[in-house]
C-alpha cells in the first residue's frame, strides 16, 4: 500500500519483513484548548461530543467539569463513570489518564445495563477522526443491575473504538480523516459483543466494498497498545485496516471470541511479547489480506482453537521465537498464507503442532522444537472457495526442525504439494505419513527412536541421507532414494537394484516391489563409475563374524571402472575383495580406522560381476 505507507515514518523494512519498532503518524494538531463550546452535549440522546469543528484536547476530567453529571460524574476521587456515548472529532483529542500518567482517572466504569426497559443500555467511546489516549488506568463496563462488569455480553456491552474513513464530500478531493487509539499500562476488561466495531477494543477503516477494497491505499488507523491486561471482552483486539499498529507486552486472557484479531487490510503490524491464554477461540490470529507481520516472542496458552493464525491472503510475515502449547488445535496455523518464515518456535502439547491448509504456498518453516503434540506437521486441502488455485500447500520447506514424542504423526503430509525437508531430526514419533501428496523431497534426515517408520498412502517422495527406517507403501506411490556421493540402499524384502553413474545413484520403489512394506538401510556403500550407469545390488552385508560384504554389479558397455568406498567393516584390518565370477582376488587392502576401504573394479559388459569383502 504505496499511497499510505509513504504517509507513516517508521524503519524501513528489510528482508521483506517487517522490523518496525515504534512509528509516528503525524496527528492533526490541535488548536483550542478544551472548553465548553468544543464540547457538545445532550442528556436527551445520552452524547457527548469533543471537537465541534475545531480540534481540541480534552482530558477526562475536563470533560467532567463541563458535561452534566446524567452523563459522566466522578464518585469519588479517582473513580469516573461515564452514562453516555462519547465521540472524539474534528482531529481532536481525549485523554483518559491514571495518576502514574499524570492524571486521576485510576478507574472508569461505562454503563453497560441489564436493566429491562433501559432507555440506553450501553455505551461506546469512540474516536472518528480524533484520537484517544488511555494510560495507567482501569476500564470496564458496569451493570447497574449487579454492581459489577457487565458479564453478559449477547446483548450488548459498552465498548471502545477508533474509525477511519476517507471522507468524499468533495469527490474531487478526498481527504482521510483518521483516528488513533493509543493504550498504555491499563486493565480493560468486560466490553465488547458481536458487532461491527463493538468487538472491545476495536480499530476500523470504514468504506470498503465487497468489490471495492480501494480505501486501504489511503486511509489507516492506528494504535500502540502496550503493556496492558484486556480481558472477558468479546474479541481482546480488533483491527480492521490497522497500520503499522503495535501490541507489545500485553496479557490477553479469558475473551470470549480471539486473544488478539487483527483483520482485513492490517499491515505492518507488530505484535511482541504478549502473552496470550484461555481465549474462546485462536490466541493470536491475523486474517484477511494482511501482510508484513512481525510476531515474535509471544506466549500463547490454553486457548480454544490455535494459539497463533495467519489465515487467508497473509503474505511475507515473520512467527518467531514465540512459546506455543496446550491449544486445543494447532500450535502455529497458516490458511492460505504464504511467503512467511516461521522460525524459532517451542511448540508443544497442541493436537496439531503446525498446520498449513488452503494453499499455504512457499513458506519456510525452520529451527522449531516441534513436540508432545499429537501431530507434529500438517497440511491438507481445505475449502476450495476460500482461495485461488486447487488449494493444495504447495512449495514450503521444513529445515534444522526438531520433531519429538509428536505421537500419531511427526508429519501428516495430506495433499502437499512440493515440500522440502531438510536436515530435520525426528525422535521417537508416530510416522512420517504421506497422503495424497507428491514431490516431497527429505534430505539429510534423522530418524531415532522404536517408531521410525514412513507410510506412503498414493504419494511420490525422494530420500537423500536417511537414517534406517520401515517403509510402508500403497497405492500409486513411488519412494525414491537418491544420493549425489552414489551411496547404495538396501532393502530388506524386494527387488532392490541401485543405478548409478558418475554423479549419483538413485533406486525407485513402489509398493509391488516390496510387496507393500520393507525395512530401508543406507549403507556406508558409494559406488562411482567411470561411465554410463551400472545396476548395483547388496547381496549380503554383515555386521558381526568376519564383517564380509558381497556386491553384485552389472554395466551396459565396456571399459567400465568402478570406485567403491565400503564400510561397516572391522578397523585397521587387512581386507581382501575377490571377484566371485573368476574365483580370483582383485585387490588387498587395510580397512582405516573407521573402518572403511576403497578399491577400484573392473566390469565386463553385460555381466553381473559379483564381488565378496572379506578379512584376509
Amino acid at each position: 500500500m504505496p499511497a499510505l505507507l509513504s504517509r507513516l515514518a517508521r524503519r524501513d523494512v528489510a528482508l521483506a519483513l517487517p522490523v518496525v519498532s515504534s512509528f509516528l503518524v503525524t496527528p492533526v494538531m490541535a488548536d483550542e484548548s478544551c472548553n465548553s463550546e468544543s464540547v457538545l452535549w445532550s442528556s436527551d440522546r445520552a452524547t457527548i461530543e469533543v471537537g465541534n469543528g475545531s480540534a481540541v484536547v480534552c482530558s477526562l476530567e475536563e470533560l467532567a467539569t463541563l458535561v452534566p453529571t446524567d452523563l459522566l460524574q466522578i464518585l469519588e476521587p479517582g473513580l469516573f463513570f461515564l452514562s453516555s456515548d462519547l465521540y472524539i472529532r474534528d482531529g481532536s483529542t481525549v485523554t483518559i489518564q491514571g495518576p502514574e500518567a499524570g492524571g486521576t482517572v485510576a478507574e472508569l466504569r461505562i454503563l453497560s445495563s441489564n436493566a429491562p426497559q433501559a432507555a440506553h443500555p450501553f455505551f461506546q467511546i469512540t474516536a472518528d477522526y480524533g484520537t484517544l489516549i488511555i494510560d495507567s488506568t482501569r476500564i470496564s463496563s458496569w451493570d447497574d443491575m449487579t454492581g459489577g462488569p457487565d458479564e453478559i455480553w449477547s446483548n450488548g456491552r459498552s465498548f471502545l473504538s477508533a474509525k477511519s474513513k476517507l471522507d468524499s464530500s468533495d469527490p474531487a478531493n478526498p481527504v482521510p480523516r483518521e483516528s488513533t487509539m493509543d493504550v498504555y499500562n491499563s486493565d480493560i476488561g468486560y466490553l465488547g459483543y458481536n458487532a461491527a466495531e463493538s468487538q472491545g477494543l476495536a480499530w476500523k477503516v470504514n468504506g470498503k466494498t465487497a468489490t471495492d477494497v480501494s480505501v486501504f491505499d489511503t486511509v489507516g488507523v492506528y494504535g500502540t497498545i502496550r503493556n496492558n491486561v484486556i480481558h472477558h471482552l468479546y474479541y481482546g483486539s480488533y483491527s480492521y485496516g490497522g497500520q503499522a499498529m503495535e501490541w507489545s507486552n500485553n496479557v490477553f486472557r479469558n475473551n470470549v471470541k480471539y486473544g488478539l484479531d487483527p483483520h482485513d487490510d492490517s499491515d505492518y503490524l507488530v505484535i511482541v511479547d504478549n502473552i496470550a491464554h484461555d481465549n474462546g477461540a485462536n490466541g493470536i490470529i491475523c486474517s484477511i489480506r494482511c501482510d508484513h507481520l512481525t510476531i515474535t516472542g509471544n506466549i500463547t496458552y490454553n486457548n480454544d482453537g490455535h494459539g497463533i493464525m495467519l489465515h487467508s491472503k497473509i503474505t511475507d510475515s515473520l512467527v518467531a521465537d514465540n512459546i506455543v502449547y496446550n491449544n486445543r488445535v494447532a500450535g502455529i496455523a497458516l490458511f492460505d498464507a504464504d511467503n512467511t518464515v516461521v522460525r524459532n518456535n517451542h511448540i508443544y502439547n497442541n493436537q496439531i503442532g503446525i498446520r498449513l491448509s488452503a494453499g499455504a504456498d512457499n513458506n519456510l518453516i525452520e529451527n522449531n522444537v516441534i513436540e508432545n503434540n499429537a501431530q507434529g506437521y500438517v497440511t491438507y486441502l481445505s475449502k476450495a472457495d476460500y482461495v485461488d488455485g486447487d488449494g493444495r500447500p504447495r512449495g514450503n520447506t521444513l529445515t534444522d526442525n526438531l520433531f519429538s514424542g509428536n505421537a500419531e504423526n511427526a508429519i501428516l503430509l495430506k495433499q502437499g504439494e512440493d515440500h522440502l525437508f531438510s536436515d530435520n531430526i525426528f525422535v521417537d514419533n508416530g510416522p512420517i505419513t504421506l497422503r495424497d501428496s507428491h514431490d516431497a523431497v527429505f534430505f539429510n534426515t534423522s530418524l531415532a527412536g522404536d517408531n521410525a517408520t514412513v507410510v506412503s498412502e498414493s504419494s511420490t517422495s525422494q530420500f537423500e541421507r536417511i537414517s534406517p527406517f520401515f517403509l510402508q507403501t500403497t497405492g500409486d506411490s513411488v519412494t525414491e532414494f537418491v544420493s549425489a556421493e552414489g551411496q547404495i540402499y538396501d532393502l530388506s524384502r524386494g527387488r532392490d537394484i541401485s543405478t548409478f553413474d558418475d554423479s549419483a545413484s538413485a533406486l525407485a520403489v513402489d509398493p509391488a516391489m516390496v510387496a507393500g512394506y520393507t525395512t530401508v538401510n543406507p549403507r556406508p556403500l558409494f559406488l562411482q563409475s567411470n561411465a554410463d550407469a551400472v545396476q548395483a545390488y547388496i547381496r549380503g552385508w554383515k555386521l558381526e563374524g568376519d564383517y564380509a560384504k558381497e556386491l553384485w554389479m552389472r554395466a551396459y558397455t565396456a571399459g567400465v571402472e568402478v570406485t567403491v568406498r565400503i564400510g561397516d567393516l572391522l578397523p585397521d584390518t587387512a581386507y581382501q575383495v575377490l571377484d566371485i565370477n573368476r574365483g580370483t582376488p582383485i585387490s588387498s587392502v587395510s580397512s582405516d580406522s573407521n573402518g572403511e576401504i576403497v578399491f577400484t573394479a573392473p566390469l565386463a559388459s553385460r555381466v553381473i560381476e559379483k564381488l565378496r569383502v572379506q578379512p584376509l
